[in-house]
């Protein structure tokens, strides 16, 4: 009963109807496996690498990087006034979008998989002066998985999907996508967007 009146399964939860914020959010999804993979091992990457071969909008140029600086400059302050006023770690990478379609026939559910808990790093002016870093070990939107066993019926124990640290193992996130639906595999039109 707890955990039911905790856990905010509406459209306003970002764990479950993910929608990107004009300036809460930045878009990564053009970071190739490589650089993604430096930053799930720990390593400070630099924001340009993570935004692509430019990390630019078109034919923005400047202003461009001064929209990222900006977006990049908010989405720290507010992680930084979370962690202060509430004990809360609010900054993450999201890694995989789950998606199935709604019961209402709203908006379908867009959750993020696996969250990696990051810092944001800030050497100099622009989008090249920040880079991530991640802080802890990847870990499962439990929002998700909450949905999973209550409407669906599927349990899915973070511990049976993702490799510990005395496994040895280096974390693939394809892998726990495969995982996740395969266990899933019951919910109409579930899927995984890397």
């Amino acid at each position: 009963a707890w955990i039911k009146k905790l856990i905010d399964v509406s459209r306003r939860n970002n764990l479950l109807y993910f929608r990107p914020l004009k300036t809460g959010t930045l878009d990564l999804t053009s970071a190739d496996d490589v650089t993604m993979a430096a930053l799930i091992a720990g390593e400070a990457v630099a924001i340009s690498k993570l935004l692509g071969s430019s990390g630019e909008d078109g034919d923005a140029g400047d202003d461009s990087e001064d929209v990222i600086a900006h977006k990049l400059q908010e989405i720290g302050r507010r992680a930084l006034l979370n962690k202060e006023e509430k004990g809360l770690q609010t900054m993450f990478v999201a890694l995989g979008m789950a998606t199935w379609p709604a019961d209402d026939e709203g908006r379908p559910a867009d959750a993020p998989v696996l969250l990696l808990p990051v810092e944001l790093e800030s050497r100099g002016r622009g989008n090249k002066g920040f880079s991530l870093r991640g802080t802890g070990p990847i870990q499962m939107n439990l929002v998700l998985l909450h949905v999973l066993e209550t409407e669906f019926g599927i349990k899915i124990s973070p511990e049976d999907v993702l490799p510990t640290e005395e496994d040895g193992q280096k974390l693939d996130p394809s892998e726990v996508y495969a995982v996740v639906c395969a266990l899933a595999h019951n919910v109409r039109n579930f899927e995984i967007k890397p």
